[in-house]
């Protein structure tokens, strides 16, 4: 908590942040107009209604049943790791990896470098940069086993990051990484509050990693806001939650993970990937025009590479 609290205040007083102010009523009867149009699109949207109401009631039934049937754990050892305010896009190029600001990119490499069993990464994106591919290679040599589980280009709105995921992956999965991607369907775990959100464009959004190693309680967990890409690396203030110690734990986020990589596919080769089956799919999960416009992104994204 003290970590926390630490960190929070440093964001805080930090001039990043602003400090709240009211607007000032306009003198004149035009600004004024628009002054209380605005007020009043505000109030309307703070209202409570009765949709809302029904809404709300909906998401009680669903939620409620779901939180009190979770188990509660304990976490022997836990580590809290923010980053600094501070950091951005110019400091990166004065100093890539400055200790001054990046301390969960530090953390998280620190604690990969120590797994001698088995690594499973859930992240949104897949944007290597050198230090980052250099791990991986480091790990793979080493004959860890290595699970990704990321997005496809069905389950994603980033076409950019999925261009350049396609371009390097099968080289990934060739050295021996098992790649998940995501189809961007809906997993039937639970009851939605209306039928039309189960045929909604399904992503994965999680940040999640699990460590293994050798020896009892030594396993691990990572739960934050750190993606695999430049912008956690560099230029976004990121945090997490290291659990070690206990192996229940870490086998119900291990199971989850991989759970959901299962229902989604696998790549298996060279633009081939089956479904849990066994049978070929779309290594897309999507067609045109979704593959046409990745393709037409792919020189863009690995211009801007370094911004992503």
């Amino acid at each position: 908590m003290k970590a926390m609290r630490a960190s929070f205040d440093a964001f805080f007083e930090h001039e990043i942040s602003e400090r709240y102010q009211a607007p000032e009523i306009p003198s004149s009867r035009i600004e004024l107009q628009k002054y209380e149009r605005k007020m009043s699109d505000v109030k309307a949207l703070l209202a409570h209604n009765p949709h809302e109401a029904e809404t709300r009631a909906k998401i009680e039934a669903i939620a409620r049943p779901v939180l009190a049937s979770k188990t509660l754990y304990s976490c022997p050892e836990m580590t809290f790791t923010s980053d600094a305010p501070g950091g951005s896009f110019w400091t990166r190029f004065k100093d890539p990896y400055s200790d001054n600001y990046r301390f969960l990119r530090k953390t998280i490499f620190d604690k990969v470098m120590t797994v001698d069993k088995g690594l499973i990464l859930a992240s949104p994106y897949l944007l290597n940069n050198r230090k980052s591919e250099h791990l991986m290679h480091v790990l793979l040599d080493k004959n860890i086993d290595m699970n990704l589980y990321t997005n496809s280009l069905s389950s994603t709105d980033a076409t950019y990051v999925a261009a350049q995921l396609y371009t390097h992956v099968y080289d990934w999965q060739a050295k021996g990484m098992k790649v998940y991607l995501h189809a961007g369907e809906w997993l039937d775990e639970m009851t939605t509050i209306s039928p039309s959100i189960q045929s909604a464009r399904w992503g994965m959004h999680a940040k999640t990693q699990v460590y293994k190693r050798t020896g009892a309680g030594q396993n691990e967990i990572m739960v934050g806001t750190h993606n695999i890409d430049n912008r956690s690396n560099h230029y976004n203030a990121e945090m997490a939650l290291f659990c070690r110690g206990n192996d229940l734990l870490v086998t119900e986020i291990e199971q989850s993970i991989l759970s959901r990589a299962n229902n989604g596919y696998q790549i298996v080769g060279k633009n081939q990937a089956v479904d849990s089956e066994g049978k070929s799919v779309n290594v897309y999960g999507a067609g045109d025009p979704d593959t046409t416009k990745m393709k037409f992104m792919w020189l863009p994204s690995w211009l801007f590479n370094f911004l992503l």
